[in-house]
């Protein structure tokens, strides 16, 4: 008789043990997707400097080249091409030059304002990640 009495013991502790593994699996997940996700944005602002750093400057469209460079990895533009991250968009790359003595010496690209969600919330990048490389471009001024 004592055998019935503990039949379902093991249906609760599966039911209660269950949902919180399946809470660790899912914050698991989410964690990696946050950490993919910065990763792709840290490669795609390392080659928009590095193509930032071997351009003509000023030129008209050196900062349009670049910016499409971190967000679709194409110079020439994005029509038909998928960011590198979801939801990267243009307005979410900036792009300065560092100025020695009237020449640009060093490019820095950043991305400020994407979120990425989270586990716990969502995380809103202000200036990183950042790249800066010397510039070994051509200068032409005006």
């Amino acid at each position: 008789m004592r055998i019935r009495r503990w039949r379902g013991q093991a249906l609760v502790e599966l039911a209660l043990l269950s949902s919180l593994l399946l809470g660790l699996l899912f914050a698991g997940m989410q964690f990696g997707y946050s950490f993919y996700t910065y990763n792709n944005l840290q490669k795609a602002v390392r080659d928009g400097a590095r193509y930032a750093a071997s351009r003509e400057y000023p030129s008209g469209t050196f900062a349009t080249a670049v910016t499409n460079v971190v967000v679709c990895g194409n110079p020439g533009g994005c029509s038909g091409v998928n960011p590198v991250v979801h939801n990267l968009t243009s307005s979410n790359v900036i792009v300065t030059m560092t100025p020695a003595i009237g020449v640009p010496s060093v490019v820095t690209v950043k991305i400020n304002g994407y979120t990425i969600p989270g586990p716990l919330g969502n995380v809103t990048l202000t200036n990183k990640p950042s790249c800066s490389f010397r510039f070994i471009g051509r200068y032409s001024p005006g």
